[in-house]
């Protein structure tokens, strides 16, 4: 018996259980790219203002 199958016996559709986890993993990884590119773009704003020697920026 597959996964579709046993789910619909239970009364759960299979596509709104996929469709629903597959939304949240999709949120919550949206989540974690906003904040390392909020770290990043930090970071590079800081070099840009206070680092002033000829290694780093030439």
């Amino acid at each position: 018996m597959n996964l579709q199958n046993q789910d619909k016996k239970e009364g759960i559709e299979y596509g709104e259980m996929s469709r629903a986890g597959v939304e949240r993993k999709v949120k919550a990884g949206r989540w974690r790219y906003f904040v390392i590119f909020m770290l990043l773009l930090i970071i590079e704003v800081l070099i840009a203002l206070y680092v002033h020697d000829d290694f780093i920026r030439p």
